[in-house]
């Protein structure tokens, strides 16, 4: 779901948050280190005050396109389609 949103552009963390139901801001903190390790998704503090976080996808963030549009289309056809 991050990468996903973090596909339409740069989000702070406060529109991740709410870009992403349900998530709570330890989980989201968390997996957004996570995705930062796996060289996904990068971290730009802005100066404040006050002081922001805006996180981006890396190169190799946005390369996963492809493969989650693929997945969008296969759960359109088989999770929601008439073979659901």
């Amino acid at each position: 779901m991050i990468v996903g949103t973090l596909l339409d552009g740069p989000a702070r963390f406060g529109e991740l948050a709410s870009a992403i139901s349900g998530i709570t801001e330890g989980m989201l903190s968390t997996r957004l280190t996570e995705l930062g390790g796996a060289g996904l998704v990068e971290r730009e503090v802005l100066p404040g005050p006050p002081i922001a976080s805006v996180y981006r996808l890396t190169g190799r963030g946005t390369a996963l396109r492809p493969a989650l549009d693929e997945l969008a289309a296969w759960a359109h056809t088989h999770m929601l389609g008439s073979d659901a």
